[in-house]
C-alpha cells in the first residue's frame, strides 16, 4: 500500500488515494462502487483488505489495485467485525459466531467457528490472549489459545 490510505462507505464503495511527501498532491488509484462496507473498518493483512460488506458478504480486496479476490457468505445479513494479529483472522458475525479464517487471498479458508455470543453490532476487544464480546445481554471473556 506504501503511501496509500482506503477509504471506505457503506453509501460510497472504496476509494484508494496515494499521495508522496506533505504537499498534499493525492491521486486516486481505484474505487469501486460495489465495495460497500457495512460499519466495521476492514484490516489489511499482505496487502489485501478483509472486511465485511453488505449483502452478507466478507471480502477480500487487492489493496493496490482494488480488484475482488473473493467473497463469502454466511456471517449475518448486516455485521460483521474483523480483528487481526497480521497472521489469522477473527470474525464475529452478527448472529453472534466467531470465526477464524486464514488470510489467503486465493479463496476463502476457514479454519473454525463457533458460537460465542447472542446477537452483537458490537466490535471485540482483544487483550492479553484473551477476546472481549459483548451482545445485548452479556459481556463475555474468551481466553484464546496462542
Amino acid at each position: 500500500m506504501g503511501n496509500s490510505v482506503v477509504a471506505a462507505s457503506h453509501s460510497e464503495g472504496m476509494i484508494a488515494m496515494a499521495g508522496k511527501g506533505s504537499a498534499g498532491n493525492a491521486v486516486r488509484k481505484w474505487k469501486d462502487a460495489k465495495l460497500k462496507i457495512n460499519l466495521a473498518t476492514p484490516v489489511v493483512v499482505g496487502g489485501n483488505l478483509y472486511g465485511f460488506a453488505e449483502k452478507d458478504r466478507f471480502i477480500s480486496v487487492n489493496a493496490d489495485t482494488g480488484k475482488l479476490n473473493w467473497e463469502e457468505r454466511g456471517f449475518g445479513s448486516f455485521y460483521a467485525s474483523t480483528l487481526t494479529d497480521g497472521k489469522r483472522l477473527l470474525v464475529l458475525g452478527q448472529l453472534g459466531e466467531l470465526v477464524l479464517l486464514n488470510p489467503n487471498p486465493g479463496e476463502y479458508e476457514e479454519l473454525g467457528r463457533m458460537q460465542v455470543c447472542g446477537k452483537s453490532w458490537s466490535f471485540p476487544a482483544y487483550s492479553d490472549g484473551q477476546l472481549f464480546v459483548r451482545d445485548q445481554k452479556n459481556l463475555q471473556c474468551i481466553r484464546l489459545a496462542k
